[in-house]
């Protein structure tokens, strides 16, 4: 968080423990300084800010997996060479590698979770 944001200007608070980890990020409870808020999202704001879910990820991640990607369909082309009823393993790595780059794009996951949170509002469900 450190390297890429400025935690104390943004963060009213920022809790160091992760409430959760999983293998790609951790999630953290952190508060929005209402000040570090858009304009539509500052009235959500209670006292010192807005509470939230910050996921961070893990650092380095993101090289490691895609190398780790290049191997994988470099083993499935080597495996559909020697037998090609393995050929469908290529098909799966190469339409996950290209998800895969999604999944590591939080701010792809923020745009899809401010579409949800709409559609949720939309549907008169307050807030996710």
């Amino acid at each position: 968080v450190r390297t890429e944001l400025s935690p104390s200007d943004l963060f009213a608070s920022l809790d160091a423990a992760p409430l959760a980890s999983a293998s790609v990020a951790q999630v953290h409870a952190a508060v929005v300084r209402a000040s570090a808020l858009p304009p539509g999202e500052a009235a959500t704001a209670t006292g010192d800010g807005l509470k939230v879910a910050l996921k961070v990820q893990h650092e380095g991640v993101a090289p490691l997996m895609a190398a780790d990607m290049v191997s994988a369909i470099r083993i499935a082309r080597l495996l559909r060479w020697l037998r090609p009823s393995y050929a469908p393993f290529c098909t799966i790595l190469e339409a996950w590698e290209q998800e895969m780059v999604r999944e590591l794009d939080f701010m792809h996951e923020a745009h899809n979770l401010r579409t949800v949170a709409h559609n949720l509002r939309s549907a008169g469900i307050p807030a996710v």
